[in-house]
């Protein structure tokens, strides 16, 4: 099964859009930006009653930048994630 950062930062055939190498990250680093990554969503869940998709990816992507830049820690990949999303337009809510 396919982690929900793996699922949402999938490599894309479009030249046009952002790709990282397959061998930029380890399966521990995965692991970690999933952990991230998934906290991050709850705690927007928790407030929230919906993260848009356009959330998700914003997440993923300042989680995956942090990585590349060599952060290793789950709470501040975990709060850059929450304040990416919060640069994402927001769904109506009814």
């Amino acid at each position: 099964m396919m982690s929900s950062i793996e699922h949402v930062a999938s490599p894309s055939s479009n030249p046009e859009l952002m790709t990282f190498d397959d061998e930029a990250f380890s399966r521990e680093l995965v692991a970690l930006m999933s952990c991230a990554f998934d906290a991050a969503r709850e705690q927007i869940l928790a407030r929230e009653a919906v993260v848009s998709e356009a959330s998700e990816k914003l997440m993923a992507l300042g989680i995956m930048l942090a990585v590349q830049a060599g952060e290793r820690e789950v709470q501040a990949l975990k709060d850059i994630a929450v304040d990416a999303a919060s640069g994402a337009p927001q769904t109506s809510q009814i």
